[in-house]
């Protein structure tokens, strides 16, 4: 008896039918669009569509049945492209659409796309002939499958799994990097953690290093098998009867990220102070409790901005109503103004589920603004923190969304700074939504509709958007930031945590965080320290957990440890905030997988524990109690940090890191502007600068701030560095690295006297030019400023 194998390997394929797009009969130009119709294996038609977006941009649609609709989807913000310059050619055997960077070739018979870049090089391909030797795909070609006689229709594509090939996206996913040889799914579920495939954040968009991205417009369900099934081919089916994607050609990683970010929007940057430190646990009892933590945070000289309050600020049972427990919360304005005074925001938690009962139960059922069974009663959703369960806010109604609204802005005119979206990914799949869809297709958009909803009341109010959200979907970017969920305490969620992160940066969302020490559970000091030293080198920082996140709860070691490093991140906020209008503007994350700063590098293909912190820092966390690690240094200069050692890469490092260390490496040819120290964002302006320069040949840096946007160039040769500062209206203390006694000053080509030169005081980190005596340097508004120092030989 032979043995064939297990052929659920694919997907769930039992009774389906399945149909393929076989061969092209004709073809049919509309503009910047080409119509295909096509035969099946079945011999019925089906059509499928190819837009050009643009040069490097193309849509593909294929229909199961009937004419392609013209649908969208409040993941895509951009439909008008615009005209694009093209050749066709139409060939017996296929047809060809060229533009400038790219050609797509349709063969005829059988149906079978391709893409080559300008030169020629095969790109992406579609792979029809992945059969075994029983002549059964092991990948199913474009087409369909249907179930029974319920007509179940689901649409799946197979693409060529190329032997060099590496995938990197798909949203928030905590396993490695590279997706190769995974099963990934595409389906917003609570995942319960942060080390298992499940995923609050789903983007149905990755990107190959063969220098292509796709992105799936659909919110329905994604299954996808890249490699896990066949080593040479990788699939996608999707829950619905429509094909809808775009094609993204680069090849930079870099580029894909912008255009991609292009369809489906980029991120504002958020509040200066959210890059602050947050301080919450789940949580704080009463306003008692809230004064106390915020006092001691002072009163033990720990910055922070922000203290946020978990769902205990609302009574029991009433999570989510939007109503203070003013027993617990006396008087809840007067508490925020004197939060405030003392330089902290105040947040709150809530989620999208109306428990039971409540007045605003009452008042959402009355009008209709719950998601609904089929009879059109309103779903009940069993919710955790309510015995008799409550009602999902449907906000496909734009009644719904302003009345959700409303409850918003009363909190933030009363003083709240901004609210954590919590859950969100239990839209019912069964339930019925006022825009006419089903669960299957809004389960993934919920989280989308959810904090945009929320961000846009707080933009109203406050001036600027800002919510602190678990769950996202293609899009979600527009509304920052999130956070990664409930991780387990122990280092070992703590590098799925981290991967997670570099993951959804990698899935066009620049801003993203998680909780400090773990959620579940106690950390031990150690966790709780390492987790930190990671955390405040993230995009967006908070200390979160079951129990209290606090430094003062792990010791006086962890204490000082934790200090420095918050103090440290304070220091850094006019790198990281210009690191975060460098994201807005371009899509880049600011947690940056080491893929992409070197994507030419196979070395770097799953280096996913380490990572750059904009483009200056290379950060190198510690997962293992031994403060043991391995770090790949690529091609360049680097140098420690903490020991200025320089390392000329590539090279592998075994790094052993006491607990006060986190391993960190500036790029060579970096400026890293600094502020001085405070206590919060807002307590003093950026004033004076530090430019601590890292300069072995030209290097260059842009500050943005809320008043003004100032660049700065330093150049240098073996005698001589020279530094440019655009006009402002700040001052200035210079740092160079390993940089000798200067001999000369010149300033706006004026020579400091002998006794200005005494300004410059020698430092272990190198040389300083101190703003705060007689000799200032300081760049007025009328002109720009240079300075030259010419250095003593050995």
């Amino acid at each position: 008896m032979e043995y064939w194998g297990d052929r659920r390997g694919i997907f769930e394929d039992a009774g389906r039918e399945f149909e393929y797009v076989k061969q092209m009969i004709s073809w049919e130009r509309r503009e910047n669009a080409f119509l295909f119709e096509c035969e099946t294996n079945r011999k019925n038609k089906v059509k499928v569509r190819l837009d050009l977006c643009a040069e490097d941009i193309f849509r593909l649609r294929m229909a199961a049945s009937g004419e392609i609709p013209d649908k969208k989807t409040p993941m895509v913000i951009r439909e008008d492209w615009g005209e694009v310059k093209f050749e066709f050619l139409d060939q017996p055997d296929f047809v060809s659409i060229n533009t400038e960077q790219l050609s797509i070739m349709v063969n005829k018979n059988p149906w079978e796309l391709s893409v080559h870049d300008k030169a020629g090089r095969i790109v992406c391909r579609e792979n029809v002939s992945n059969v075994n030797v029983r002549g059964e795909f092991e990948g199913y070609p474009l087409g369909f499958s249907i179930k029974g006689d319920l007509g179940e229709v689901k649409v799946f594509e197979t693409l060529c799994l190329f032997s060099d090939e590496h995938f990197y996206g798909f949203g928030e996913k905590f396993s490695d990097l590279d997706k190769r040889g995974q099963r990934v799914t595409s389906w917003t579920v609570d995942a319960l953690g942060n080390s298992t495939p499940r995923s609050y954040k789903n983007v149905p968009f990755f990107m190959s290093t063969k220098g292509y991205g796709i992105f799936i417009n659909s919110s329905y369900e994604i299954v996808y098998q890249m490699g896990s099934h066949s080593y040479i081919s990788y699939s996608f089916q999707i829950d619905d009867s429509l094909m809808d994607y775009y094609f993204i050609y680069g090849p930079s990683f870099k580029k894909i990220l912008k255009r991609y970010t292009d369809i489906t929007g980029r991120a504002p940057v958020p509040p200066k102070w959210s890059f602050g430190l947050w301080m919450s646990k789940f949580g704080y009892r009463n306003r008692e409790e809230v004064e106390k933590v915020c006092r001691e945070l002072r009163e033990r000289d720990i910055p922070c901005d922000v203290i946020h309050i978990d769902p205990y600020w609302m009574k029991k049972g009433h999570w989510c109503d939007f109503e203070w427990d003013e027993k617990a919360f006396p008087k809840p304005e007067e508490m925020t103004a004197n939060l405030g005074k003392n330089g902290f925001k105040v947040s709150l938690w809530e989620n999208p589920y109306v428990p039971k009962g409540t007045k605003m139960f009452k008042e959402g059922e009355k009008r209709g603004y719950f998601a609904k069974n089929k009879d059109g009663s309103v779903y009940h959703l069993p919710i955790w923190e309510s015995k008799e369960g409550g009602a999902v806010v449907d906000f496909s109604n734009p009644e719904a969304v302003e009345w959700y609204k409303n409850k918003h802005r009363r909190l933030l005119r009363m003083g709240v700074a901004a609210f954590k979206t919590d859950f969100g990914e239990s839209a019912p799949r069964d339930a019925i939504y006022h825009n006419g869809m089903t669960g299957r297709e809004m389960r993934n958009l919920y989280p989308l509709l959810y904090n945009r909803a929320v961000f846009e009341a707080t933009k109203e109010i406050r001036g600027k958007g800002l919510v602190w959200g678990r769950s996202g979907y293609a899009g979600t970017q527009r509304y920052p930031t999130n956070w990664s969920g409930d991780p387990a305490t122990n280092l070992l969620t703590m590098a799925c945590v981290l991967r997670g992160g570099l993951s959804y940066g990698l899935s066009g969302v620049p801003f993203w965080s998680h909780d400090i020490g773990g959620f579940a559970g106690t950390p031990t000091p150690e966790v709780y320290v390492r987790w930190a030293q990671f955390g405040l080198f993230s995009s967006h920082s908070r200390c979160h957990g079951w129990t209290p996140r606090e430094p003062w709860n792990f010791g006086d070691e962890a204490l000082r440890i934790f200090r420095f490093y918050v103090k440290l991140r304070y220091r850094l906020l006019p790198y990281i905030y210009s690191c975060a209008h460098i994201s807005s503007q371009t899509g880049l994350p600011m947690m940056r997988a080491m893929i992409l700063e070197y994507q030419d590098d196979p070395n770097c293909y799953d280096k996913d524990l380490q990572y750059f912190f904009g483009e200056a820092f290379l950060v190198a966390p510690i997962f293992d109690e031994t403060g043991v690690r391995s770090i790949y240094l690529p091609k360049g200069r680097w140098i420690d940090y903490w020991t200025k050692e320089e390392f000329e890469g590539p090279i592998n490092l075994t790094y052993r890191a006491a607990l006060d260390t986190l391993p960190l490496f500036v790029k060579a040819d970096s400026i890293i502007p600094m502020r001085p120290d405070m206590s919060y964002v807002g307590e003093k302006p950026f004033n004076p600068l530090t430019l601590d320069t890292y300069c072995y040949s030209n290097a260059e840096f842009t500050l943005y701030d809320d008043e003004e946007t100032i660049n700065f160039k330093c150049s240098r040769e073996p005698e001589t560095a020279t530094l440019k500062i655009t006009p402002s209206q700040k001052n200035y203390v210079l740092k160079f690295n390993k940089t000798e006694c200067p001999t000369k000053v010149i300033m706006n080509a004026k020579e400091l006297t002998r006794m200005e030169r005494k300004k410059f005081e020698k430092a272990e980190e190198g040389w300083l030019f101190d703003a705060s005596g007689n000799v200032m340097v300081k760049v007025v508004a009328s002109g720009s400023l240079t300075i030259v120092l010419k250095m003593r030989k050995d």
